[in-house]
């Protein structure tokens, strides 16, 4: 990996585990700049409404949300839902629903960061795989 970036793959499912693995990864990478990639483990509607995903990403500079794997629709929608109703808690949110378009937003979020002379932390939050994105962006920004 080129110097000042990093790649974490952190087993945070809950907004819970968010906000604790944010805050030891903030003082393990302090000086980074953090853009999280978030798919929840609990994908119900009582999740949907937990007032922990207020404050829970708050150490990140970007947040993106991508297209849950799942079967059903209502599951499938729940990051889409979820970025509606944290949008307005945090600057840089959104819900991307293509793969290569969250790399993307990845890529130019670490280029930002380089044109600042900031270091930049890619971190990914879920207990699933990513759907191979996590190697994708590894080969993407070496």
């Amino acid at each position: 990996m080129k110097e000042g970036i990093s790649i974490i793959d952190d087993n945070a499912h809950t907004p819970v585990k968010v906000a604790g693995g944010l805050e030891a990864i903030a003082k393990m990478f302090a000086g980074y700049s953090l853009c999280v990639i978030y798919e929840p483990g609990n994908r119900s509607a009582a999740a949907l409404k937990s007032d922990d995903y207020r404050k829970c990403f708050k150490l990140a500079k970007k947040i993106i949300l991508p297209h849950v794997s799942s079967a059903s629709e209502e599951v499938r929608d729940f990051n889409k839902k979820l970025a509606a109703k944290i949008a307005n808690f945090y600057k840089d949110c959104s819900y991307i629903d293509a793969d290569n378009k969250v790399i993307a937003s990845i890529k130019e979020f670490v280029a930002r960061k380089r044109q600042e002379g900031k270091k930049a932390g890619i971190v990914f939050m879920s207990q699933k795989g990513f759907r191979g994105m996590i190697e994708e962006t590894i080969r993407e920004l070496r």
